[in-house]
């Protein structure tokens, strides 16, 4: 829930065809009844994550819909504290988000097929070339990542937690799980 009580949901919807789907983000604010106080959609984007900003807007990672089957591209957007469309900021084709946290320089650190670090207004500040599927932003200005790397043993997946630098080094990864045959 928010500061206010009420609580924002975020989710996608898809219609089309398989060989031409058509994708929309939906976010839908309520109060702490559940009584919806709004609701927006944002027609091509496809959301996997936002975070709430101190302003009362959200910013959304995902990626945006591009043309023919399957195309998509990295993409994050601010809404304001209403839902209206603030800024929108679409890096490199084949490439998608899938979460993010705010830092602390007011800016964002997002993950998914790339470890990208956003300033405060979107402008992209750096990208690694680094999957994961969650992500921590510590208090002292470093990221954690969770994702899974083949066993080298077997080739399973094993869950990995990797640690960078505020800069996007990375300074740490440890693998979780059986080392031998599962």
């Amino acid at each position: 829930s928010l500061a206010d009580g009420s609580y924002v949901a975020l989710g996608e919807g898809r219609s089309g065809t398989d060989s031409n789907p058509i994708y929309q983000t939906y976010l839908i604010k309520t109060d702490n009844n559940g009584a919806i106080l709004w609701q927006k959609s944002y027609a091509g984007k496809i959301g996997k994550a936002m975070v709430a900003t101190a302003d009362g807007g959200f910013v959304v990672v995902g990626s945006v819909q591009g043309t023919g089957a399957f195309q998509v591209w990295y993409q994050l957007f601010k809404v304001d504290a209403g839902g209206n469309l603030v800024w929108e900021v679409t890096g490199e084709g084949g490439s998608t988000g899938l979460d993010i946290q705010q830092t602390i320089d007011g800016g964002f650190i997002t993950t998914g097929t790339k470890l990208t670090k956003h300033n405060a207004t979107g402008v992209i500040s750096w990208t690694q070339i680094q999957q994961g599927n969650a992500i921590v932003a510590n208090a002292d200005g470093t990221f954690n990542t969770t994702t899974t790397e083949p066993n080298i043993v077997n080739g399973n997946p094993n869950l990995v937690i990797k640690k960078y630098t505020a800069t996007g080094i990375l300074s740490s990864s440890n693998q979780i799980g059986p080392t031998g045959s599962d």
